[in-house]
């Protein structure tokens, strides 16, 4: 990608980040995000036609992150699952503020829908275990189940500032499963 075109997507993105610590996505006026980042109406008009178009390719370039790490892992197994959170856990370290923003109140609430949908479809797709071999009609429950809980813990973990030890959260998780099957 041209550096120039880099340069200001990041400036977009930083005023946009910023402009939702104080107000909603859809309040902010292209007039209002473009002022802040110090780039003119006609370069931002030239890539995308709104904010919300703006917004949508920041969340599709995390969610094809968030692809390229789920795939790197599968099939999964017990040390594939950590690694693969841990590479989750620092992709989402990266884009804190956004993130942050993004799953509060002025976000885009179906940033977060979008992410489990996605998500659920990659591991269904990707699905190569079986808890039983006479549950496999219900193995899409199964991931429904894990998909929207570790979604859950993660959206609330940077609700609270991505400041908890995440992956002790996730051991314990872990453990609660294990006794749950058991």
């Amino acid at each position: 990608m041209d550096r120039r075109i880099d340069k200001t997507k990041k400036s977009l993105k930083s005023a946009l980040t910023s402009l939702m610590k104080e107000k909603k996505y859809n309040d902010i006026s292209i007039t209002e995000l473009c002022e802040n980042a110090n780039v003119n109406r006609g370069t931002f008009y030239l890539h995308y036609s709104s904010i919300e178009a703006f917004l949508n390719e920041i969340e599709d370039d995390f969610m094809e992150k968030i692809s390229k790490i789920i795939k790197k892992y599968y099939p999964m197994d017990e040390l594939s699952f950590y690694l693969l959170a841990n590479d989750l856990v620092d992709e989402i370290k990266k884009e804190k503020e956004f993130m942050m923003v993004n799953v509060s109140k002025n976000g885009n609430h179906n940033f977060v829908r979008r992410i489990t949908r996605y998500t659920k479809e990659l591991s269904l797709k990707l699905n190569n275990f079986t808890i039983d071999e006479d549950d496999d009609e219900y193995m899409p429950f199964y991931i429904t189940f894990v998909i929207e809980g570790s979604i859950g813990i993660l959206v609330e973990w940077i609700e609270k500032g991505c400041t908890d030890d995440i992956f002790k959260i996730l051991k314990k998780l872990g453990s609660l499963l294990q006794k749950i099957v058991i």
